[in-house]
């Protein structure tokens, strides 16, 4: 239910905050955001790791969820300079064609926000029902639409090369998703193993956890 409220309220900001962007500036603002989030994805598990090793594992489940939207912020902030400098002449199309794109592509941008969130919803440090939903029901998890994208882009031009360290986790030269073991299954496990901790009494840190 808050869940569902919450991507309401995303999608009502969004047409309410950017309709008046109009066309042009909303489909420039849905492609920075897809990219950015396609970058974060990519490169959040790498940065998790070396957070780890830089400060320590004690705080490893807060590592991806911070990661990738720390990732995610600066991929989008590098794309929103680059494409406002490229492109400052804002583009005049047909009134009502503006409007009636404004909003399809508001609500776009607004998809794409709440696909993130909800993705990213695995990777937080929230145990297996975040917000009272579980994170995989029947086998579907909360950010298959995320999942589903990434899937058909990690192969291709917007995959990521892998070192020799990662090549065996990978089985191969990129990383490519969903990953060894299928990443919603793996970090689920990880949340099982936090709300297990948290449920003991452990609390949030550790100096071990399975593997990402």
């Amino acid at each position: 239910m808050i869940l569902a409220l919450l991507q309401l309220v995303v999608i009502a900001a969004c047409i309410g905050f950017l309709f008046r962007e109009g066309m042009w500036g909303n489909f420039i603002r849905v492609a920075n955001l897809t990219f950015s989030g396609i970058l974060a994805t990519n490169f959040f598990e790498p940065f998790a790791r070396f957070l780890e090793d830089m400060i320590g594992p004690k705080l490893t489940y807060f590592y991806d969820f911070l990661g990738f939207w720390l990732l995610f912020v600066i991929f989008f902030l590098i794309l929103h300079v680059a494409t406002s400098a490229s492109s400052r002449v804002k583009v005049r199309f047909n009134r009502h064609v503006d409007n009636f794109f404004a909003v399809i592509y508001s609500i776009s941008v607004a998809v794409t926000l709440n696909s993130l969130m909800l993705f990213s919803l695995h990777l937080a440090p929230l145990g297996t029902k975040p917000f009272g939903r579980a994170a995989v029901e029947e086998g579907v998890p909360l950010g298959l639409r995320w999942g589903v994208v990434m899937q058909g882009v990690s192969v291709g031009a917007m995959s990521r090369a892998v070192g020799p360290e990662e090549e065996n986790i990978y089985n191969g030269s990129i990383a490519s998703f969903l990953g060894p073991g299928n990443i919603f299954e793996r970090y689920l496990e990880r949340a099982k193993s936090l709300e297990s901790q948290v449920n003991s009494g452990g609390g949030f840190t550790t100096d071990s956890a399975p593997p990402r």
